[in-house]
């Protein structure tokens, strides 16, 4: 119990953290309590999904040259439990609509362009042949549009 002044009266108050009230239901204080292995779960499962997407394990180097960080920080990132940067951009985001929250990620996302971008797999055949060559050991193919002076380098 603690106490306080009210009224000329001093009276104890009851101690929140020593209640024996059963437990309610989650409000926005237990909402937003810290989640200790969200980021690093939601982390393990991009990199699983990459993996999936290229077909082909995923290293940490890998990973470092996407993020453009050394590799010895992302592997502390994937080790981790706490990342309150993060937390805090999750505890923001996950307050919005699906719709408004999918928007503003693919909006901050950076064109990554694969022989699955929309301006390539309109003409399967010529994906066909690019995967053929990609797959041969003759080190980094360009594939140039003609139209949109765009260039991919696909290695």
């Amino acid at each position: 119990m603690t106490g306080g002044y009210l009224s000329g009266i001093w009276a104890s108050k009851p101690d929140p953290m020593k209640s024996n009230d059963p437990p309610t239901q989650p409000g926005p204080v237990e909402f937003s309590r810290y989640q200790p292995d969200r980021v690093r779960s939601l982390m393990r499962a991009i990199k699983g999904a990459l993996e999936a997407v290229q077909g082909r394990e995923i290293s940490y180097e890998d990973l470092a040259s996407y993020a453009g960080q050394a590799t010895s920080s992302v592997f502390d990132k994937l080790q981790r439990t706490q990342q309150p940067q993060v937390e805090a951009l999750l505890g923001w985001i996950e307050r919005l609509p699906e719709t408004t929250r999918n928007h503003l990620i693919n909006s901050a996302c950076r064109c990554c362009p694969t022989l699955d971008h929309p301006r390539l797999n309109h003409d399967i055949a010529q994906v066909s042949r690019l995967k053929t060559i990609l797959h041969q050991a003759n080190g980094l193919t360009v594939v140039q549009q003609l139209f949109h002076h765009e260039t991919y380098c696909v290695n």
